[in-house]
């Protein structure tokens, strides 16, 4: 296992404090970036709904994030951005 967020996995649930319904965020871990092509497919075929779907950078807070993860593909202050458009939930993994 190489990715220490979501296990080689590619996605990842992301449970919160209260009672918001889990979200799963799709890693920046090469097979997480593979499974971006098409949200909607991958929505599908986890059965999750699209809303609760979306890229660990929106949903996660920058320091949740390795910072092997963090490259060219976001930076902290995207992710801090990413977090306030996201409405701020607070989450715990």
């Amino acid at each position: 296992m190489s990715c220490r967020l979501c296990g080689d996995k590619g996605v990842l649930r992301i449970r919160y404090h209260d009672a918001t319904p889990d979200d799963y965020g799709v890693c920046l871990c090469p097979r997480g970036l593979r499974l971006r092509a098409s949200l909607d497919a991958l929505s599908a075929a986890l059965g999750v709904p699209a809303a609760q779907l979306g890229v660990v950078e929106a949903l996660l807070e920058a320091h949740e994030i390795p910072a092997n993860l963090l490259g060219p593909v976001a930076g902290h202050a995207d992710i801090a951005d990413a977090g306030r458009a996201a409405g701020g939930k607070k989450a715990r993994l």
